[in-house]
């Protein structure tokens, strides 16, 4: 999305092609004049997603330059190859994710398509290398126009705000004094959110008047909730769901605390260092991505108690202001992307 804000003001036109019921932002897509085009889902209907395909390649390619496929896998890379069938010439697959563990059908999938996708797909992309190796494998850097992409953000739209700090906790029914601990990530395996739970309630220990906020929907929401009410943190725990625009609530933050097991770059990091918040974060976030000097990379071996001292270290530490951040002109502003965005489409 912030590509897509950035691009259509130069004159480039999306339009959003989805196999799910609703997407993020949809309201803000098509006020832009972009259309979303849903089509059936493989694996629900076989019959009736190849049918749309073929429905909408046949009538439709020709209208388009380019396809740009965002992917966490290559379980399904048959939008490709209908892309190449009814001849749409640059064929984009950008890799997100650096790992799958938790579907085997989808990991035989994608490990089958792995061997397919250099023969329907014209452009490589990717987050970062350290996701690459696992999603074209280990001889990515020969594929044609591979190239990392880092995931990019607008900045000065994720700045510390004094005064959205004190309405978001105001709307949270924060005290000024509590300190906030933050997460913003779907809940799923993925993420680690039962972990960090577990962090936090010993936290507490030490710092009673710490707060949770939650930010995200995800497969694993009543057993996350189920768990904070077992923990006995329930009271402390906030889960705001999915937000239109999370920034404020970076600035409501004292620490980010981002435990996943396994990530390619991850944009909520880089919001979270846009806002100048210290992170506490794991190694599958790659080194890459941490930018800031109060940001602090943790082995997910090390126990709760280990995290929960980390924390506590990390909330001692100054939020970074906003004149002196270093993710300021970064690799990772959009401002600085979409020069090379606007040749490479």
């Amino acid at each position: 999305m912030t590509r897509f804000r950035a691009l259509q003001n130069l004159g480039f036109h999306f339009d959003f092609l989805t196999n799910t019921p609703h997407i993020a932002f949809e309201d803000e897509i098509r006020a832009s004049g972009s259309r979303i085009i849903r089509i059936s889902q493989r694996k629900t209907n076989r019959f009736a997603f190849y049918r749309d395909l073929r429905n909408l390649f046949s009538s439709h390619a020709a209208q388009y330059k380019t396809i740009w496929y965002n992917a966490n896998n290559l379980a399904n890379i048959d939008y490709l190859i209908y892309a190449k069938k009814y001849g749409i010439n640059k064929r984009i697959i950008h890799c997100h994710n650096s790992a799958n563990p938790d579907n085997p059908i989808r990991g035989f999938l994608h490990v089958c398509n792995r061997k397919r996708i250099s023969s329907v797909a014209t452009h490589f992309w990717s987050a970062s290398d350290a996701a690459s190796g696992w999603f074209y494998g280990e001889n990515f850097r020969d594929l044609p126009n591979y190239t990392v992409i880092p995931n990019a953000i607008d900045i000065k739209h994720f700045q510390f705000n004094e005064n959205e700090r004190a309405s978001t906790r105001k709307n949270l029914n924060l005290s000024e004094d509590s300190i906030v601990i933050g997460n913003i990530g779907r809940l799923h395996f993925q993420k680690n959110q039962k972990f960090l739970l577990q962090v936090f309630q010993t936290m507490l220990k030490n710092h009673p008047k710490a707060e949770l906020i939650l930010l995200g929907e995800g497969p694993l929401k009543a057993d996350l909730q189920k768990e904070s009410d077992e923990l006995g943190i329930s009271q402390r725990v906030h889960f705001a769901g999915v937000v239109a625009n999370p920034a404020p609530y970076y600035s409501a933050m004292d620490l980010f605390l981002f435990p996943s097991v396994f990530e390619a770059l991850p944009i909520s990091l880089l919001e979270a260092q846009a806002n100048g918040v210290p992170c506490l974060v794991s190694n599958a976030s790659p080194a890459i991505a941490c930018v800031n000097p109060n940001i602090f990379r943790m082995d997910l071996k090390e126990d709760v108690a280990q995290w929960s001292r980390h924390a506590s270290i990390l909330l001692t530490q100054a939020r970074i202001n906003n004149t002196d951040n270093l993710m300021n002109q970064s690799q990772y502003d959009i401002q600085e992307q979409v020069e090379w965005l606007k040749n490479a489409l």
